[in-house]
C-alpha cells in the first residue's frame, strides 16, 4: 500500500485508548500497542504527556527504543462517525519481540486497518461466484451449499480425498501450518476428516 513520507507524526495523548494486540501476519505472535484518539488532539514530547510514556525530546535508542513510522499510523471512522487516529507500534514489554523488534510486515498493521477514505475500503462483504468474466453475489448459505456439493462430488467420484487440497503455510517451520488457522483448519480436518500429509522433502526423493 503506497504511503507519503512525512516529517512528523501525531503523538497519542495520555487520554488515548491504549490496548495490547498481536501482529496479524504470522504465527510468531509479536506484541504491539494500539493507541486511538479523536483527530484534533495530540500529546506532547515529555514522557508524562504522551500515551507511549516515552521521552520524545531526544533521539530513541536504536536497539529497543520506540519505533514509530508512517505505516504505523492511520485515520479511521468509528461508530460515532468521528475520525480517530490509530497508531500500532511494537510493544516494549512483549516477551516475544524483545526490544521492540518487529518485521516489515508487522510495521503495516495500522496501514491496513479499515478506512472509508483509503484503499482498505475495498472489502468483500459477500461470497462471490465467478461466472464467465463476471462475479455473482451469493448468500453464505448458497456458497456453503455449493462448496459442500463440490466436495461431496469429488469424494463420490474418487472414493478418497486425494484430489482435495488446502493451501497452507508454516512460518519458519514452527509446525503450526493451517491447524492454527481455525477458519480453514476446523472445516477441513474436523468437518471433512481430511488427513494432513506433511513431507520433509518432495515426494519421490
Amino acid at each position: 500500500m503506497p504511503y507519503v513520507r512525512r516529517d512528523h507524526l501525531p503523538i497519542p495523548p495520555t487520554s488515548a485508548e491504549t490496548k495490547n494486540t498481536v501482529c496479524q501476519y504470522c504465527t510468531v505472535g509479536c506484541g504491539y500497542k494500539v493507541c486511538n484518539w479523536p483527530v484534533g488532539t495530540q500529546g506532547g514530547l515529555a514522557p508524562n504527556q504522551n500515551a507511549f510514556g516515552v521521552d520524545l525530546r531526544n533521539p530513541q535508542n536504536p536497539l529497543g527504543g520506540l519505533v514509530y513510522t508512517e505505516t504505523m499510523h492511520s485515520i479511521v471512522t468509528r461508530r460515532d462517525s468521528q475520525p480517530y487516529h490509530v497508531v500500532i507500534v511494537p510493544a516494549g514489554d512483549s516477551p516475544i519481540n524483545f526490544k521492540r523488534d518487529h518485521s516489515s510486515r508487522g510495521a503495516t498493521n495500522a496501514a491496513v486497518t479499515w478506512s472509508d477514505n483509503l484503499g482498505t475500503k475495498a472489502r468483500l462483504k459477500h461470497p462471490l461466484l465467478r461466472m464467465g468474466d463476471q462475479f455473482q453475489t451469493l448468500t453464505w448459505e448458497e456458497a456453503l451449499t455449493l462448496l459442500g456439493g463440490v466436495l461431496k462430488g469429488i469424494r463420490d467420484k474418487d472414493g478418497n480425498d486425494d484430489n482435495i487440497a488446502v493451501k497452507a503455510f508454516d512460518h519458519r517451520r514452527l509446525g503450526c501450518g493451517i491447524r492454527e488457522q481455525l477458519g480453514g483448519g476446523e472445516p477441513v480436518f474436523q468437518g471433512l476428516q481430511r488427513q494432513a500429509h506433511l513431507h520433509s522433502q518432495p515426494p519421490g526423493l
